[in-house]
């Protein structure tokens, strides 16, 4: 469990936070608005969770008796695995679910997970994305990506979804924003830069 915890803890968090990033800086009118204060931080993660979360499965659930699911008899021993990528694009569940709304509210995601098997570390990921993606855009307005979409490298694994690298550049220059939600950063004169998050 204690190692479960240490894991889920860390590598989810920072796919979570690149996946932010990156639906971010491929929606600019969205990022706009969250730059602008026309929807709360806190608001917006929730949405990013949904939108493209760090987890597209959860963790197999095997059956040790024949059961019925949605009219399927599942064997003795057979298993299940719920994919939270689908149930979070739901259009029964979420209108427009292919849409990324960072108004969007109700939002009963399934990030991390529901009744009984709700992350116990849900309340620290919520805070690590919101304290990242905050000051990443605080400090770095002007972000943009460095590298086609379809370019980069995608961690290989079964249940998480994440980027190995995001390169991204940015000038230094003062953005042509009205008043921020964030506080403003001091910048040096012009100057472009260009790095991997």
């Amino acid at each position: 469990m204690v190692f479960q915890l240490l894991v889920a803890g860390q590598e989810p968090v920072t796919n979570m936070i690149s996946m932010a990033v990156l639906t971010l800086l491929q929606h600019p009118e969205q990022l706009r608005r969250l730059q602008e204060g026309d929807v709360g931080l806190d608001t917006a993660v929730e949405e990013l969770l949904r939108y493209d979360g760090s987890f597209e499965l959860t963790t197999w659930r095997f059956f040790r008796e024949p059961t019925e699911v949605h009219g399927v008899t599942i064997p003795a021993g057979d298993s299940v695995i719920v994919a939270l990528a689908a149930a979070d694009r739901d259009p029964a569940r979420f209108p427009d679910p292919e849409t990324l709304d960072l108004t969007r509210s109700p939002n009963p995601h399934l990030a991390f997970g529901r009744g009984i098997h709700v992350c116990p570390g849900a309340g620290l990921g919520r805070a690590e994305v919101q304290i990242a993606v905050g000051t990443l855009f605080r400090r770095r307005p002007q972000l943009r990506l460095a590298a086609a979409p379809d370019e980069l490298p995608w961690v290989q694994g079964v249940l998480t979804r994440g980027v190995e690298r995001l390169p991204v550049t940015w000038t230094t220059e003062a953005p042509a924003l009205s008043p921020s939600p964030f506080p403003p950063c001091p910048f040096p004169s012009s100057q472009n830069h260009r790095t991997d998050v």
